[in-house]
């Protein structure tokens, strides 16, 4: 199988100034977390995933006797899961909404 080959563009990368500075604040917080235990940093990631069924195309013959049913549940159509873990304590917590 071959697969033509696309053309991406990537994005801008930040100027190395940009990159160090952000390094030696990543860094410095880690410090405060590590010696205060009230201080807690965490790394987040979110996803939003589709809780009821979406109907797009699909081949039947025609007439009402052929109409293919899809049961669905009620209610809000996404689910919010956040993820985080605190990289100190490779502790990790989700959130559900």
């Amino acid at each position: 199988m071959s697969y033509k080959k696309s053309r991406l563009i990537p994005g801008k990368i930040p100027s190395v100034t940009i990159q160090q500075e952000f390094a030696t604040f990543l860094y410095a917080m880690f410090g405060i977390a590590q010696i205060d235990s009230k201080q807690v940093l965490l790394f987040l990631d979110s996803m939003h995933q589709v809780h009821n069924n979406e109907n797009h195309y699909s081949w039947q013959f025609k007439g009402k006797d052929n109409t293919k049913q899809i049961k669905a549940n009620t209610g809000r159509g996404r689910m919010d899961i956040v993820g985080a873990i605190n990289p100190i304590t490779l502790a990790p917590t989700v959130i559900i909404t």
